[in-house]
């Protein structure tokens, strides 16, 4: 009975980063993330390597959690005008994914891709985006 219980808390352990069905996007908890790079975008066809910001405390990356596990795959949708911000996520385990950001005003939705999947875009509700602009220190 013991292995069983084992063996359940492994396949716990190893699922429990990944959000129930969800594929492209790892809805993850802020406790799996060890850090967040963010770079001013240099276009939709360029990842920007030149972070302006590294956050690595557990209160400053739990918006980009809530980012990732409140976000709602938009169909139809492509994004014409050039992303505000390029994040670069890294999780216990040395997963990196990286994303573009366009950060939407107060009140309003931002648009998240993931740079590895650019055929899929999010939407981020607009509570989220809220924390989004005040943790990023952008005037609205």
């Amino acid at each position: 009975m013991d292995r069983l219980f084992d063996f359940m808390k492994e396949v716990r352990r190893i699922t429990l980063p990944y959000g129930y069905g969800r594929e492209r996007l790892k809805a993850i908890d802020a406790e799996e993330m060890d850090q967040v790079k963010i770079a001013e975008s240099s276009g939709r066809t360029r990842f920007s390597e030149q972070f302006l910001v590294e956050l690595n405390r557990l209160n400053d990356i739990k918006v980009f959690a809530d980012m990732l596990r409140n976000a709602d795959e938009f169909t139809g949708e492509t994004m014409h005008n050039e992303p505000d911000f390029d994040l670069e996520i890294r999780y216990k385990g040395d997963d990196v994914e990286r994303y573009q950001l366009w950060l939407g005003r107060r009140g309003t939705l931002s648009v998240l891709m993931n740079v590895a999947h650019t055929h899929l875009v999010y939407r981020v509700p607009a509570d989220v985006t809220d924390r989004l602009i005040l943790t990023l220190g952008v005037d609205d």
